[in-house]
């Protein structure tokens, strides 16, 4: 009876382990929402306070895990609209996102882990209201631009098919002039 018993956790183990092991490979999707951040620079005429340079962002990803460490993502970011104002008058855009990752994963035990992404972006900032009379304002928007920029994040498993986690992502350059991130709380659901 005691070898049966003995069998049977172990079995019971191997059998747990093994459903935890095919979650830690294999595709998810997620969720992010958080707060999006945007930098303007300098583009000869003189800003004035009270512009909006933060404001909500959002984000959805298809991934794939190749091994426990290492796997890969696609996704869309949405940074919401964004307003600045100056003297010559208000620029007003919407940004976004399409991007592919590289991730690499540290497993700190069952149920946390840390991560980095190497990010490689199209981005675009395209103007929703803006004083069409003033010319500088033509540094800021672009149909897209490439960027490179790195992201970190934790993650927690709440079931071998959820984990949750907090992200902080830079996207680099949208522009000449504008630069964007977006830090998000994100849901994944794992395959």
């Amino acid at each position: 009876m005691k070898r049966f018993l003995a069998t049977a956790a172990l079995l019971s183990t191997l059998a747990a382990n093994a459903v935890h092991a095919d979650t830690e490979i294999g595709p998810y999707v997620g969720l992010g929402a958080g707060v999006a951040a945007e930098h303007f620079d300098s583009i000869g005429i003189a800003q004035r306070s009270g512009s909006d340079r933060n404001g909500a962002g959002g984000q959805i990803n298809l991934g794939y895990r190749i091994t426990p460490g290492w796997g890969v993502e696609v996704g869309y970011a949405n940074f919401g609209s964004v307003t600045e104002d100056y003297a010559a008058g208000r620029y007003k855009a919407h940004a976004d996102s399409v991007y592919l990752a590289g991730i690499s994963r540290l497993p700190l035990g069952d149920r946390w882990a840390l991560y980095a992404k190497l990010v490689a972006s199209s981005n675009r900032i395209r103007p929703a209201a803006s004083n069409p009379s003033v010319a500088q304002f033509s540094q800021l928007s672009t149909p897209h631009k490439s960027a490179i920029s790195l992201g970190l994040g934790a993650e927690y498993r709440f079931t071998p098919e959820v984990s949750g986690g907090i992200e902080m992502m830079g996207f680099g350059k949208f522009s000449d002039k504008v630069s964007a991130g977006l830090l998000s709380a994100n849901l994944r659901y794992h395959f």
